[in-house]
């Protein structure tokens, strides 16, 4: 199954690179963070080279849900185990400050960008939440329990299972379309220079 973004997004062609490039910036890797790194060097002045082995925004960003949040599934309580309070919070300030930045970015380009809820919800184990709860509490986050999700109400419309619930929920975070007017590949063909090199 194709994704939306697969489907409806016009793909830019680049040449092949013939011969070597030299540069003191190498971007890897031609997906989302790849373009927004390149993007943030453009604006900054600074010259660079993307180095991507397939085609621009096939890999893990073609299939993307569009979602811009801080909570990448629950990882919180994990990486308190791991790595401690202060690296874990660095962390999540990390992405407090990038979700800033889309936002910024979103508002100067035609992607459908809008705030939402963001919720995570427990499969089979409430525990995996509450853990998760605790450690964003712990690190001075916000996040509560939900006890009822609005995708409730498409899951019966549809006669698909209901998750389970309660769920964590994360706040006002942000959603771009993928189907709409700007794929991350048009981020690349509008707000790249034609000299840029990918």
């Amino acid at each position: 199954m194709k994704s939306l973004w697969e489907e409806t997004a016009k793909l830019n062609h680049f040449d092949r690179l013939d011969g070597d490039i030299k540069t003191d910036v190498l971007i890897i890797g031609g997906g989302m963070a790849g373009l927004l790194c390149a993007y943030q060097l453009h604006q900054a002045g600074v010259p660079y080279v993307l180095a991507e082995a397939d085609t621009i925004c096939s890999g893990v960003t073609k299939n993307t849900t569009a979602k811009l949040t801080i909570q990448h599934g629950l990882i919180y309580h994990k990486l308190l185990a791991r790595f401690g309070n202060e690296r874990t919070k660095g962390y999540l300030s990390t992405q407090e400050e990038a979700l800033k930045r889309y936002r910024t970015l979103c508002r100067k380009i035609d992607c459908d960008y809008e705030e939402q809820d963001s919720y995570v919800y427990a499969q089979d184990n409430l525990r995996n939440i509450e853990r998760e709860l605790d450690a964003l509490h712990r690190l001075g986050f916000p996040g509560e329990f939900a006890s009822q999700l609005p995708l409730f109400l498409v899951w019966l419309s549809l006669g698909l299972p209901q998750p389970a619930a309660p769920a964590l929920s994360c706040g006002r975070r942000g959603k771009i379309s993928p189907s709409g007017p700007v794929s991350p590949s048009e981020i690349c063909r509008c707000h790249l220079p034609g000299t840029a090199h990918l």
